[in-house]
């Protein structure tokens, strides 16, 4: 069982959505990060998985999984992937080994990648580690354990209904809706509006620039685009994937009623996107604020 929400509250800074534990921590880990990534752009290794050690109460050491794939199209600020691996004891109230996997693009003919790249993906990740320390401390089970109940299910609704449109866009939205994956990817938001240079004349244009803004309502609009031809039967399979959700937006069941089924499963995606939203806008007007008062800390 996770945390839910009250017992979150207060620990997460909910301007910038994510722990104040970051502002020193992550500083640390990604120095001797960038190092490790340095010596392999230097030698030319795509591959490499390394520890480091950490001073802090959560952990004493990560290990990280990394890999560097040349590409043409690293102007395009995107991670190919990321993920967060816990399947070590917790011991002496730490996680004994948390894992950290990504796979950066990087330009061949510079041999270098964006730094903002080692920031959102340590951002998002060490928020991962927060919470699932958080979890843990608390006789909670790994968020670890969550996410991958959470990969499982989508992989057994891609199984049953392959190489379709509206089942692929239902399986990005519910991956974002996801409260542990929701905080991470706004944990993000913070240090990408510095790297764009955001401020109050060109904030409207800077903050789409953002990783957490570009998946959320790229994931939105293909949800969108693909309903009105989605199958029923697909439907009433991803209405059950959130009827808990449904519940607390205290809808009536009206049967199988197509119609219906499919506006109600388009509440849940307006939802998931309003919720969302209000939480990246506060994040910058926060940084907005801060800003103008020059007191923004990387």
């Amino acid at each position: 069982m996770l945390l839910n929400e009250c017992e979150i509250s207060g620990l997460l800074g909910e301007e910038r959505h994510y722990p104040s534990f970051l502002d020193g921590f992550k500083n640390d880990v990604k120095d001797k990060f960038n190092k490790k990534l340095n010596s392999m752009l230097k030698e030319g290794v795509m591959k490499s998985v390394f520890e480091i050690s950490v001073k802090c109460e959560y952990c004493d050491k990560i290990r990280f999984d990394v890999t560097l794939t040349p590409s043409d199209k690293v102007s395009d600020l995107t991670l190919y992937s990321m993920h967060y691996r816990n399947e070590t004891e917790f011991k002496d109230g730490k996680i004994q080994l948390p894992e950290m996997e990504c796979n950066f693009p990087f330009d061949e003919k510079k041999n270098e990648l964006k730094i903002i790249l080692c920031d959102v993906f340590l951002t998002h990740e060490l928020t991962h580690l927060f919470d699932d320390w958080m979890a843990l401390k608390n006789g909670k089970e790994s968020i670890f354990f969550d996410n991958v109940s959470l990969e499982k299910d989508n992989l057994a609704f891609f199984g049953k209904f392959q190489n379709n449109g509206f089942a692929k866009a239902f399986s990005d939205l519910i991956y974002m809706a996801n409260r542990i994956e929701e905080r991470a990817y706004l944990s993000e938001v913070f240090s990408e509006l510095a790297y764009y240079g955001c401020n109050n004349k060109n904030c409207h244009e800077k903050m789409k620039e953002t990783l957490a803004y570009r998946n959320m309502v790229e994931a939105k609009n293909n949800f969108d685009n693909e309903l009105s031809s989605a199958e029923f039967p697909i439907i009433k399979v991803c209405l059950n994937m959130v009827k808990d959700v449904l519940k607390k937006l205290r809808i009536k069941y009206c049967g199988d009623n197509e119609k219906w089924q499919r506006n109600e499963l388009k509440l849940w995606a307006d939802r998931v996107f309003r919720r969302y939203m209000q939480r990246y806008y506060s994040i910058v007007g926060y940084y907005l604020d801060c800003k103008t008062k020059n007191t923004i800390k990387l």
